[in-house]
């Protein structure tokens, strides 16, 4: 009976530590690397939750802080980007310290500082950031939440300009070739959801259809939802270099003041001269306080968030071209096997296990080297830029381009070989 009850209560003891480890394998763990891009001058945090990057602080090398987050899998998900510091109008962003970027079982805590810069090299004030992000894979969602608090040297005047809270940089393309034909607009977003408290009246923000936006209705919290786009820019028919179509998400950040009778208002400014750079920030957001004040101190909770679109992690038609091997493929019909055969538009090469590869515009060089390869079932090959991956039931599809080979990692190509494929005829 003794040896029951002993046994009885180590059970007790054990089961819920036993439940905490399972919980704990559940959870994906959190971590940071930095990196040095010795081509830029940045140093990049890079913010994991197990395997997924879905988030990068960068410190730049002008000493800027800029948030990117990429919350869904798209590799080219990478979209608008938020510089929390504040500064005055016409400022260079400058004299950010990163304190602390740590991990924890919860999320990942960034702590920094700096001074408000001021014109090209001046500074009025101090600045100080505390936010956590956590990352949920399922919904592909980020969120964060912290305190920012600003420190003027004096009050704002027309001698100092507006002081702005923080900069969130976009790019809106206008009237350019897209890769699903014709033209039309796309870019990093498509407009921003504006809100705010205390009887504000929300907005919606079109870049196109309003270029400058700084309407004059104050709030003491101010919420700024910048939704995201589908990107698919043609950047060849542009005289560029491919670019891969990609799921670009939304950002939202709140600002909510602790103290009342501020005067917080929304800015905008789409940048239409550049309208056909898709290498530009053209889009510039950012909340402002109005001058004149004497007020120098404000602190805000500030909350952020991002999502992934729907779109994300599903190949797209202008991201994947899709070849359905079919009965008029077999050489009883027509083709040769180990030979090239033109179809209207197009040459095919077919070889004698029964698959065959396409060739647009008749240009045979991406090929080369592996016209006499045998090739297999459920199996990448990396062509110049593009990856080629071959089902087992019947189809292949190529990706192009998702950048060098190195760049692309095993789980990314074994997620996207295992998508149902679209078709194409």
């Amino acid at each position: 009976m003794k040896n029951k009850l002993l046994v009885f209560s180590v059970l007790i003891f054990l089961i819920p530590l036993m439940l905490i480890f399972s919980a704990s394998l559940c959870a994906a763990a959190y971590s940071v690397t930095t990196v040095f891009d010795s081509s830029s001058g940045n140093t990049e945090y890079r913010m994991y939750s197990g395997s997924q990057h879905f988030m990068t602080v960068i410190l730049t090398s002008q000493n800027a802080i800029s948030i990117r987050p990429r919350p869904g899998v798209d590799i080219n998900g990478w979209g608008s980007s938020l510089y929390l510091q504040p500064f005055l109008a016409g400022a260079t962003l400058n004299y950010t310290n990163i304190r602390s970027i740590t991990a924890s079982a919860s999320g990942i805590r960034v702590i920094a500082d700096g001074s408000v810069s001021k014109g090209a090299d001046q500074t009025y004030g101090s600045w100080s950031l505390d936010i956590s992000f956590n990352y949920d894979p399922a919904s592909k969602e980020i969120n964060g939440a912290g305190v920012y608090s600003i420190n003027l040297l004096a009050g704002i005047s027309s001698t100092t300009g507006d002081l702005s809270i923080y900069k969130l940089a976009s790019n809106y393309l206008n009237n350019v070739p897209l890769l699903s034909g014709g033209t039309g607009d796309t870019g990093d977003m498509r407009n921003a959801t504006v809100s705010g408290s205390n009887g504000y009246s929300g907005f919606t923000w079109n870049p196109v259809t309003q270029p400058t936006s700084f309407p004059a209705i104050y709030t003491q919290n101010l919420s700024i939802d910048v939704s995201g786009n589908y990107y698919n820019v043609d950047a060849v028919s542009q005289g560029y270099s491919p670019i891969a179509a990609a799921y670009k998400p939304n950002m939202k950040v709140v600002l909510n003041s602790r103290e009342s009778g501020i005067r917080m208002m929304f800015g905008a400014i789409y940048n239409t001269a550049l309208s056909q750079d898709f290498w530009e920030d053209n889009i510039g957001i950012t909340p402002l306080i109005q001058q004149p004040t004497t007020k120098t101190n404000y602190i805000f909770d500030v909350t952020f968030y991002s999502k992934a679109p729907p779109g994300d992690g599903v190949p797209a038609m202008d991201q994947i071209d899709y070849w359905i091997w079919s009965s008029h493929f077999k050489p009883e019909n027509g083709w040769t096997a180990f030979g090239w055969q033109w179809v209207p538009g197009d040459w095919w090469y077919y070889y004698s296990n029964g698959w065959v590869w396409r060739n647009t515009n008749s240009d045979f060089a991406w090929i080369n080297g592996y016209q006499n390869l045998p090739l297999e079932i459920n199996k990448w090959y990396y062509v110049q830029s593009s990856w080629m991956y071959i089902r087992s039931d019947g189809w292949a599809y190529k990706i192009r381009p998702m950048g060098n080979k190195e760049a692309v990692s095993q789980t990314t190509l074994n997620s996207k070989a295992l998508a149902a494929p679209l078709k194409r005829t």
